[in-house]
């Protein structure tokens, strides 16, 4: 396959490969695969496929591809497909689907889906769904697979609310309300987290604990089987 390798100035490919440093501003579309290091950027339509590790910045859209790792930026939409790793960002929506891995973090919103085993913050939005499946996180989600959408988050704000309402003569729940306020903006990590570092408090409200434990939130070692 034969490559070009470019530094700096605006750059059109549509196919073949292209390789792209330092400052470089690539439009890619066709079939074109492009890589991307340093501070290049990339806005990729069409079947392109970019590849980016350095600090880079990423669209792509119709049915483009991204593998994007590093500490770069990608934003998703239409029917792109993506991965996102390393300690990447990511802002999916549309159709776009992918998965993010490792310390990467991602909003995903419109119809977006995607697999998250990653350490990365999570929100989830309009009407996109994660199945959330990492193994080094906060809270109940440790070792389980859930399916995630802002349906889900809804509904558990509603009840954890509504359950922590009543509790000490109706003065409420405050790290309970912590929990609501971070489910009904999309944050499931930050949920999950507060879930996790209030744990003490939260399990004086068995409730409380069985709609968390209900939802995948509360996660507790059987010490019997040992």
């Amino acid at each position: 396959m034969k490559s070009i390798h470019i530094t700096e100035g605006d750059f059109v490919v549509t196919s073949g490969l292209l390789v792209a440093e330092g400052t470089a501003e690539v439009q890619a579309s066709g079939t074109a695969t492009v890589i991307l290091f340093d501070k290049a950027t990339c806005v990729a339509s069409g079947q392109a496929h970019v590849t980016a590790r350095g600090a880079n910045n990423v669209h792509i859209s119709e049915d483009a591809e991204a593998d994007v790792g590093g500490t770069s930026h990608l934003e998703a939409y239409g029917k792109a497909r993506f991965t996102l790793r390393g300690k990447a960002r990511g802002l999916v929506m549309g159709e776009s689907e992918g998965f993010v891995l490792e310390d990467a973090a991602i909003t995903a919103l419109g119809r977006a889906r995607l697999t998250m085993m990653a350490r990365g913050e999570l929100i989830v939005g309009e009407e996109a769904l994660v199945n959330y499946a990492t193994n080094t996180t906060w809270g109940g989600a440790k070792g389980r697979c859930l399916q995630i959408t802002p349906a889900f988050m809804k509904e558990l704000a509603e009840r954890l609310r509504t359950l922590q309402a009543v509790k000490n003569d109706g003065r409420g729940v405050s790290c309970v309300r912590t929990i609501v306020s971070e489910l009904e903006r999309g944050d499931l990590t930050g949920a999950l987290a507060v879930t996790n570092n209030e744990s003490d408090k939260i399990r004086s409200y068995q409730d409380i604990v069985q709609a968390l434990r209900e939802a995948g939130f509360w996660y507790e070692i059987d010490f019997s089987k040992f």
